[in-house]
């Protein structure tokens, strides 16, 4: 982290200085052509000093100066180094843009995620029907509803009414079996977001 700091910080003073050099050049050639006179380059020199900032070769090397100097600081905190902005920057920005593409992939074939799941009494067991599905519920789980409990038998996708849902099939609990964990069926606050 620290030799990436510093070749960062190489990489930037040298551009930074090549680029001034060249643009004080070329400022003073078009100075001494409109007026004969290059003493009005002090005045122009103070206001673009820093364009060095505003060109991609400065944009992206001020990101890399700042990237090296947090992995720098990361390094000394905690004695390692952390992973590139560079990288993880449009690797976010992808996650970001899939999660949304997929969000409306469910919506236009589930329905929406706010609606509440539907519970229908099917024999002596229960069938859920959900927009989203319930990524932590599993057979070792205890469903309560009705003052009964009852155990996930099944999980897939099927059809509510012309539409696509998932569906859980839950069968009345076995007596002998310990309860671990409790999922409540009565409200609607086991809904996924």
């Amino acid at each position: 982290a620290y030799l990436h700091t510093l070749a960062a910080a190489a990489a930037w003073a040298l551009t930074f200085l090549a680029y001034q050099e060249a643009y004080a050049e070329r400022l003073t050639e078009i100075m001494a052509n409109e007026t004969g006179d290059a003493s009005y380059i002090t005045w122009y020199g103070t206001v673009t000093y820093f364009s060095f900032l505003f060109t991609p070769a400065g944009i992206l090397l001020t990101i890399y100066l700042l990237d090296s100097v947090a992995r720098l600081t990361h390094a000394l905190a905690n004695g390692g180094p952390m992973g590139s902005l560079f990288f993880c920057i449009p690797v976010w920005i992808g996650e970001k843009v899939t999660e949304g593409w997929r969000r409306r992939e469910m919506t236009a074939k589930y329905g929406r995620a706010d609606v509440p799941d539907r519970i229908r009494e099917v024999g002596d067991g229960l069938l859920l029907c959900c927009n989203r599905p319930h990524e932590t519920w599993h057979a070792l789980l205890t469903f309560s509803y009705g003052g009964k409990l009852y155990q996930l038998t099944s999980h897939g996708e099927g059809l509510e009414e012309g539409h696509a849902c998932f569906e859980y099939r839950l069968r009345p609990w076995p007596e002998e079996q310990m309860v671990r964990a409790l999922v409540i069926l009565d409200h609607e606050a086991h809904a996924p977001q």
